[in-house]
């Protein structure tokens, strides 16, 4: 009885977790709509990152990609070693997010771990620059 109350208490009061790299990776690969959130300096994000995932690294644009999310959806976070990404998940927190989700160790620990990254060309890399920049 008392697991299901702490359960329970999960769900309806939130909490953020924090998973190593091969349940990041099952997990992301498994659930349908998965929300992952690169929250890295944008140079960062540019050179390489976990497929799929938004970039979200600065409060402006963390701003805009969650202000219409559902607060019960499943959010994955990862930055490069696991600090900003322990920051993020608190402001998520307070924002009402029920399920948030750290890649523990970071990005580097994903790639350490042989866990696939996206990476782009150089060309794109200027495209990317140069929209970094109009912001």
């Amino acid at each position: 009885m008392h697991k299901w109350i702490v359960i329970f208490s999960f769900f309806i009061l939130g909490f953020v977790k924090g998973i190593d790299p091969h349940d990041f990776y099952l997990s992301i690969m498994e659930l349908d709509e998965v929300i992952i959130l690169d929250v890295r300096l944008w140079e960062d994000y540019a050179s390489d990152r976990i497929i799929n995932s938004i970039w979200a690294g600065e409060m402006s644009e963390l701003e805009k990609v969650v202000e219409n999310l559902d607060k019960n959806r499943s959010l994955f976070l990862y930055c490069d070693y696991d600090d900003r990404s322990s920051v993020v998940s608190k402001i998520l927190k307070k924002k009402g997010f029920k399920r948030i989700f750290k890649l523990e160790g970071g990005l580097m620990n994903w790639k350490n771990m042989g866990f696939p990254v996206d990476t782009i060309t150089f060309a794109d890399s200027l495209k990317y620059n140069a929209t970094f920049n109009e912001r």
